[in-house]
């Protein structure tokens, strides 16, 4: 072993470690699709995409003007019930427009992997078609 070197130089050594440990926390799988007649996701809906951000980004948007209505009309009910519509019907549009992005990021990835599995023929081949 020179003087610059730190550890074992041979490439055996590098693949003798063992693989990281894989930790599984239970009840938890990110990224799963919801089967529709299913409620089990009713127990463990913070693990569903895009559940938080459309959620901070509803709680958000209703406090801000629920409490420019409060301070408006100096009435802290109407600013209430302004933070509680507001919350509802801008995490549900949110809800909805953030699931259609995953939903068509989702396809294009399947799409990438089925073209990585089976690539088209290089230019300039004939195929031969079935008819």
């Amino acid at each position: 072993m020179s003087i610059n070197q730190v550890g074992p130089t041979d490439e055996s050594a590098e693949r003798d470690l063992p693989p990281p440990p894989v930790v599984e926390v239970p009840g938890v799988h990110v990224g799963e699709e919801v089967d529709p007649m299913s409620t089990s996701f009713l127990f463990r809906f913070w693990t569903l995409p895009c559940f938080r951000d459309s959620t901070l980004t509803g709680v958000a948007s209703g406090f801000s003007v629920g409490a420019l209505r409060a301070i408006r009309t100096r009435n802290g009910w109407k600013g209430l019930d302004v933070f509680v519509g507001l919350t509802a019907v801008v995490s549900g549009v949110s809800w909805i427009y953030c699931r259609a992005n995953y939903r068509r990021e989702r396809e294009r990835a399947e799409a990438m992997v089925a073209l990585a599995l089976d690539p088209p023929p290089p230019p300039g081949t004939i195929e031969e078609i079935e008819i």
